[in-house]
């Protein structure tokens, strides 16, 4: 605050008779605030000037009148007072200001609440509200336990151990147990209120709630207690809470939703190792990336169709360091602003040369620096009992079955044959008629003795149109054909339809056990 800003202030009328500068004008009150804050004359002259009854000079801010601000009273519209500052905290100025007629405050800092009878007022009557409101919400809302999925469970069994949760307590607040989270994210906490197997708390302190009307409310998620919303007709409380924290009484007979979880759980593992690795030698650029982040998830997808994580760790190591050593030797390109894709090329390369010499790919350990997540823990020991999880291969789901034995799940899988993805005509008689291959950031290109065919996901096809409509290579006649026909007529490449990962991987494998060679010995032999 300035000067310049005071001078132009409202100042409040001085009531109290023994104040040292009641009784004064409001021009003489004035004239003293710009010696003062001006230094045009030392305190003690003022004092003596206009013959102040102020002992001490030290004690002269402690006079100093108050003035109106901009903000009004929420109970009378008035405008709120608040006391002009000494010179030497003008600079950093942030009062609490009052109203001189109810005494409501409001602080400067957030840690301190009003106390006025008007706000203790409104608190109790927004307690009345919140309650009200809660009632209404969850009326009718329980949700039945066999209604309540694998992936739910897991969540609701890792929130209830990480924060130690007792019978008929409520879940404590997310900001008291953040530390040992351990993969159990606010979104996490935030899912299971969505789906209501959550819900707020009315002990939860009303200062946590705010925008609170007669039928709604918002509230800080991580500042709020909840109870838990789930009912059973086979089990007690008691023998309900038992079953939720310890994760018993699981059915898994779907052999999709079983993959899917195995998978799902697998990559968020193998996305933590993959920012650790990546971190360790300084690639953050794209780490926050969301979309980099859905790339990189659809190249484990496909390379776990093959290997187990271990394996894949061990590729996503060395292919890190790889990249690193073409960026010291500024070989790295245009790579060095899609780093992910980069690192994506190399492991697809490093695939492609092992199956070729026949090399078995390593496993790595788990990095010992690291923890696997809660879920991830309790889906594989407690779930599927599967403890060695990240040497094993991902099943297929049509290669799952279950039987019931003693009211336990027994999973009886056969991974003899991985049988990815029944090859199309075009695919098929492209291999058999095949020149050479090679692999661009974009798919897998097969010369089939005619044209150059290129076999990519769609994601990818979007990805490498929208490289050639920037380079300005899509003539505007075929801007409304399909992606393939715009890619088949603006580049040297052919088109014929999009393909799924897992199925370029196989079409890589057949190549290779075809004897096909890359596009480099095809030259040399040439």
């Amino acid at each position: 605050m300035e000067y310049e800003e005071i001078k132009n202030f409202e100042l409040v009328q001085i009531q109290e008779k023994k104040h040292p500068l009641s009784g004064l004008e409001t021009k003489v009150l004035k004239e003293i605030l710009e010696f003062y804050y001006t230094g045009k004359l030392s305190v003690t002259k003022i004092i003596d000037k206009f013959e102040l009854e102020i002992d001490k000079a030290s004690k002269f801010s402690v006079y100093l009148p108050f003035f109106y601000t901009t903000r009004k009273c929420p109970y009378d519209n008035r405008y709120l007072i608040a006391q002009l500052p000494s010179k030497s905290s003008l600079k950093y100025f942030s009062p609490d200001i009052q109203c001189e007629k109810c005494g409501h405050i409001e602080y400067d800092k957030d840690n301190k609440e009003c106390s006025c009878i008007n706000c203790q007022s409104k608190k109790e009557n927004d307690k009345k509200k919140v309650s009200s409101i809660i009632h209404d919400i969850y009326l009718d809302s329980e949700v039945e336990l066999q209604d309540v999925n694998i992936f739910d469970r897991v969540n609701i069994t890792a929130l209830f151990q990480i924060s130690n949760l007792e019978f008929n307590c409520l879940v404590p607040q997310y900001k008291t147990y953040t530390e040992s989270v351990n993969g159990f994210t606010l979104e996490t906490l935030r899912d299971l209120i969505d789906k209501d197997i959550l819900k707020v708390s009315e002990q939860t302190p009303i200062e946590v709630f705010s925008k609170i009307t007669d039928t709604s409310f918002s509230y800080r998620v991580d500042e709020t207690l909840f109870s838990l919303n789930i009912v059973s007709e086979r089990y007690s409380r008691i023998e309900l809470f038992e079953k939720l924290k310890y994760l018993d009484d699981i059915e898994l007979v779907n052999s999709k939703e079983y993959i899917y979880l195995w998978k799902s759980y697998v990559i968020q593992e193998l996305l933590k190792i993959f920012r650790f690795e990546m971190n360790k030698l300084g690639f953050s650029r794209e780490l926050d990336d969301e979309e980099k982040e859905k790339v990189l998830c659809n190249a484990f997808d496909g390379w776990l169709k093959l290997y187990s994580p271990s394996q894949v760790y061990a590729l996503l190591y060395k292919s890190i360091r790889d990249a690193d050593n073409a960026r010291t030797t500024g070989t790295i390109g245009n790579y060095k602003y899609h780093e992910i894709k980069f690192i994506i090329v190399l492991v697809d390369k490093m695939i492609i040369k092992y199956e070729k010499e026949g090399w078995e790919v390593k496993s790595y350990d788990y990095p010992n620096q690291l923890e696997s997540d809660i879920q991830t823990k309790l889906f594989f020991v407690n779930v599927i009992k599967e403890k060695n999880w990240f040497d094993s291969i991902i099943p297929d789901w049509s290669q799952v079955t279950f039987e019931k034995i003693s009211t336990r799940n027994s999973i009886i899988m056969n991974i003899d044959k991985l049988e990815l993805q029944k090859i199309d005509d075009f695919l098929e008689i492209t291999i058999q008629t095949a020149e050479y291959f090679y692999l661009m950031p974009y798919g897998l290109v097969v010369k089939d003795g005619l044209v150059e065919c290129l076999f990519a996901t769609s994601k990818d096809l979007r990805g490498y149109l929208d490289i050639l409509k920037e380079s300005g290579r899509v003539e505007k006649e075929y801007t409304g054909e399909s992606i393939e026909t715009q890619i088949s007529h603006s580049s040297n490449l052919y088109v014929n339809g999009s393909y799924s990962s897992n199925l370029i991987y196989l079409a890589i494998k057949m190549l290779i056990e075809n004897r096909v060679p890359s596009i480099d010995e095809w030259k040399n032999s040439n």
